[in-house]
């Protein structure tokens, strides 16, 4: 472990955009626990990607990305039309594909905190209301008595039975 990664959380100088958003979004009371969630991800120490983003429910929606960039996850029709007007561009995790969910932020005159108060918006809007937002794991569906009394147990949750059929003895 290097210097620079074990005193991450003191030491790293945020982008000045970054920055910005951060200071926006703490004077809103709404965005406390995803202030509080970011703070306490810089102090652990974490690196590697989303280290660094802002979350809701577990989920990613803005971020700097590895070149210092800032990039916001939107609707894809809001990002194609973003990158038409000339915004910034579609985000690509190193992969290749450019994801159409991704904005890259390139325009400085855009407002970084307007976009991401909408990103925010946008990722809390798709959240799974049974999803553990520490987590962000799924609970466990209950099954369903009626689904359960028509097809059987094994059926009903979705698991086929492992028993092996056993030949018919011979009648004779």
């Amino acid at each position: 472990m290097t210097a620079k990664s074990r005193d991450r959380g003191t030491s790293r100088d945020l982008d000045p955009r970054f920055a910005a958003v951060l200071a926006g979004l703490a004077k809103d009371r709404r965005y406390a626990e995803v202030l509080e969630d970011y703070d306490l991800a810089r102090r652990s120490g974490r690196v590697g990607f989303g280290s660094d983003a802002l979350r809701t429910g577990g989920k990613i929606f803005a971020m700097v990305d590895s070149r210092g960039e800032f990039v916001v996850k939107l609707p894809k029709e809001r990002v194609a039309a973003l990158v038409a007007d000339g915004v910034g561009g579609y985000f690509d995790a190193g992969k290749g594909k450019p994801l159409k969910e991704w904005l890259v932020v390139r325009d400085r005159r855009w407002s970084c905190l307007e976009l991401c108060r909408e990103a925010h918006a946008f990722v809390a809007s798709q959240r799974n209301p049974a999803a553990d937002p520490r987590r962000g794991r799924v609970a466990a569906r209950p099954s369903n008595p009626k689904k359960r009394e028509k097809i059987g147990p094994e059926a009903a949750s979705g698991r086929k039975s492992r028993a092996v059929p056993r030949p018919a003895a011979n009648q004779e």
